[in-house]
């Protein structure tokens, strides 16, 4: 299965989670859909994006579930897939 359509995500880095926690909620991370988000001045933990200290284990896997459909792209980084198992260019 092929993405349908390409959702670009122009947020700042702390929101980002909130967006893709949502896109999962509303059944938009299953495939049909990329998204691709543009970050000009990556932080240090860019390959871990969907982590956050300040929430469960169990919220955090579903953020990293909610990752899975986003590419990061980034001038000092190329580009990578799945944030978690990347593909730098």
């Amino acid at each position: 299965m092929y993405p349908q359509a390409v959702v670009l995500i122009c947020v700042e880095e702390h929101l980002l989670r909130k967006v893709m926690l949502a896109a999962r909620e509303q059944g938009m991370t299953n495939g049909e859909y990329v998204f691709i988000y543009p970050n000009l001045m990556p932080s240090p933990n860019w390959e871990r994006l969907w982590y956050d200290n300040n929430y469960t284990e169990e919220n955090n896997a579903a953020a990293m579930d909610a990752y899975r459909p986003l590419v990061q792209v980034s001038p000092e980084l190329g580009h990578s897939g799945r944030l978690f198992g990347n593909v730098n260019s």
